[in-house]
């Protein structure tokens, strides 16, 4: 994630405001795309690890088969519809959406990928697959320089993405498929991705109204507040990554609630002590030196990414609580919280973009104010599943 953010940085400054208009639209399909998978990767992350912890090794494996077996026709589906049916695009998005849905299968295998690695909590593999994601994505300055156009940026991204894959086959499974195992997986899953969805659009909903009200140019300046967001999310991805599967077999061995809260305090003090440190020094840096002496052009996003930035007291909170609302399956209530939060940063970025005429930094108080409601309710409701199932746990 760190290579994806010096990646971003060094795109935004060669190729300008109007080309990472563009890419912002096709990352924009790309995220949003990954419904298509109706929550089954979702569902393999935390089924493999819950019956790890159980001790049934031919679940995990059929469990790794199904979704195997799901997400190649996917793939290969999607790549045929965008083909066959492009004629019905206009032709200067064409390009844009075929891009972005190239991607989408792109990210599709990749989030398989890691999070089957994750599950297995070989730590050491997902730090090479990472590490070799990353060493892609900084050799993609060099044709990054002789290239400065959106599709050297989108090939780079693809191939960091594509590549690295191969490193979770040692967990592949193609043992015989089970109609309850899929099933299962959909039960499981699909409301973990609705709240994985909410989420991210809590966090690039504010994306969708630059780009709506005030065009790809303004979607292009804002990357720089994208990219704050970013950072925000750095953190509390890789302490996930490291303590989900953890959540997951802890619960799955002894099935107490009470087991999970001394982690569940854990995962949010680890958020803070990364995250705030990095946001004070992010803005320390891109506010008073990178964006006025080397990114002028991003100098009208400035204040929005500042203000994004405020979300650093309130992310490591909010995300903290999510991991454990999956685990138990309480994704309802993690739903209702996430979507509260959309709503609000919605209203309040429409508000103040369309009719106040606040701009982008309209935009970045939208996702800030959307952040704050989130975070209380997850605090709010964490608090009252503990007591009503263990009234006895301090907190």
């Amino acid at each position: 994630m760190g290579a994806m953010f010096i990646f971003n940085v060094v795109a935004a400054k060669f190729v300008g405001p109007g080309q990472m208009g563009i890419w912002q639209t096709i990352n924009l399909i790309s995220t949003y795309g990954m419904i298509v998978t109706l929550g089954i990767i979702n569902g393999m992350g935390r089924d493999v690890p819950f019956y790890r912890g159980k001790g049934d090794d031919q679940q995990v494996r059929m469990i790794i088969a199904v979704t195997l077996s799901c997400l190649l026709p996917l793939i290969a589906v999607s790549l045929i519809a965008i083909f066959s049916l492009k004629f019905l695009f206009l032709a200067e998005i064409r390009l844009v959406i075929f891009l972005g849905v190239v991607l989408l299968c792109a990210r599709i295998f990749n989030a398989f990928s890691t999070i089957l690695i994750r599950s297995f909590r070989n730590f050491r593999r997902l730090g090479v697959h990472q590490g070799i994601t990353a060493l892609i994505l900084l050799a993609g300055f060099i044709p990054l320089f002789i290239f400065p156009d959106v599709y050297t940026i989108f090939w780079c991204v693809f191939l960091s993405l594509v590549l690295v894959t191969v490193f979770s086959m040692k967990y592949w499974s193609f043992c015989p498929r089970s109609l309850k195992v899929f099933v299962g997986l959909l039960q499981t899953g699909f409301p973990i991705y609705l709240v994985g969805l909410c989420f991210m659009l809590l966090t690039t909903i504010d994306r969708v109204i630059v780009l709506g009200f005030l065009g790809t140019e303004q979607l292009g300046i804002y990357t720089i507040a994208s990219i704050a967001t970013a950072v925000l999310l750095m953190a509390p991805a890789l302490v996930s990554n490291v303590m989900y599967p953890k959540l997951a077999e802890i619960y799955g061995s002894t099935g107490r609630l009470s087991d999970l809260v001394p982690q569940v305090i854990m995962i949010i003090k680890l958020n803070f002590l990364f995250t705030v440190p990095i946001a004070i020094a992010f803005f320390m840096a891109f506010y008073l030196y990178v964006i006025p002496v080397h990114m002028d052009a991003y100098l009208p996003g400035r204040d929005a990414m500042a203000i994004i930035l405020g979300g650093c007291l309130f992310i490591p909170v909010g995300a903290g609580f999510g991991d454990f609302f999956n685990v138990i399956g309480m994704q309802a209530r993690y739903l209702r919280n996430t979507i509260l939060g959309v709503a609000v940063n919605v209203c309040t970025g429409w508000w103040l973009v369309a009719h106040m005429g606040a701009g982008l930094e309209g935009a970045a108080a939208g996702t800030l104010a959307g952040l704050v409601v989130f975070t209380v309710l997850q605090v709010g409701t964490f608090i009252n599943v503990i007591r009503m199932h263990n009234p006895e746990t301090p907190l």
